[in-house]
């Protein structure tokens, strides 16, 4: 059964995406930042030591797509200063997270951050804000592995 050119799509950017993020684990992020099309994040660079990382959506940011690439200025961009926690840091994995049109991202693991990750995601997940339609989100995962006693 031949699937849809749409799904065919789909699937050919996900197994690109599969090979690529090996590329990047073991890297050192040296920066993280952003391409604003006002209000909207429309891409996420991550900046190494040789070469960025594009994250984008494609097919109207239902699944993103990542893009490796020699380090272009060609676009303005903005930082965040709520992810410098994890500048300089080194990546010890990136898993891909949710499906098309159900939150499609990536998380991303560093050495010696054990309690958070980096999340880059699609906006759709679930529901979206109102009046955004094709953009990412980027959050901090923050993970409990303990209680206190005194909880």
């Amino acid at each position: 059964m031949e699937l849809p050119m749409d799904q065919q799509e789909y699937i050919t950017i996900h197994e690109m995406n599969k090979l690529l993020i090996q590329d990047i684990e073991g890297e050192t992020l040296r920066n993280i930042s952003i391409h604003v099309v006002s209000p909207e994040i429309n891409i996420v660079f991550l900046h190494f030591d040789e070469f960025d990382v594009e994250i984008f959506g494609a097919f109207g940011s239902e699944i993103l797509k990542i893009e490796i690439a020699i380090r272009r200025d060609t676009f303005p961009t903005v930082e965040l200063p709520q992810l410098n926690m994890f500048r300089n840091q080194r990546i010890n994995q990136i898993r891909i997270i949710g499906e098309a049109w159900n939150g499609y991202g990536f998380e991303v693991s560093f050495d010696g951050i054990f309690d958070r990750t980096l999340i880059i995601q699609s906006i759709y997940s679930g529901d979206k804000p109102e009046g955004l339609e094709d953009c990412l989100r980027i959050g901090i995962g923050h993970y409990v592995y303990f209680l206190e006693d005194k909880l």
